[in-house]
């Protein structure tokens, strides 16, 4: 298949836009926590762990989208079972 825009008709490029979202959004609730590749790891204190507001909402935003994108994916199978 030759590349085109018809891609954002699609489903998995917005699952992989939630999963990205969801990742970003819950980067301080690591226990471990290491500065490069190579270090060793270093545990986080419970103190620091946790999502503020803004994190919550993008936690929200990215389960939306996989919801959509679920939606979508469903539909387009219902639509070629029709046919």
């Amino acid at each position: 298949m030759a590349p085109s825009l018809h891609v954002f008709g699609r489903a998995g490029l917005y699952e992989m836009m939630a999963a990205v979202l969801f990742a970003v959004a819950t980067n301080t609730i690591s226990i471990n926590k290491s500065e490069t590749f190579f270090s060793s790891s270093k545990k986080v204190p419970r103190a620091e762990r946790g999502m503020k507001k803004d994190q919550w909402i993008a936690v929200g935003v990215a389960f939306l989208i996989l919801a959509a994108a679920a939606f979508r994916e469903a539909f387009m199978i219902m639509e070629r079972a029709i046919q």
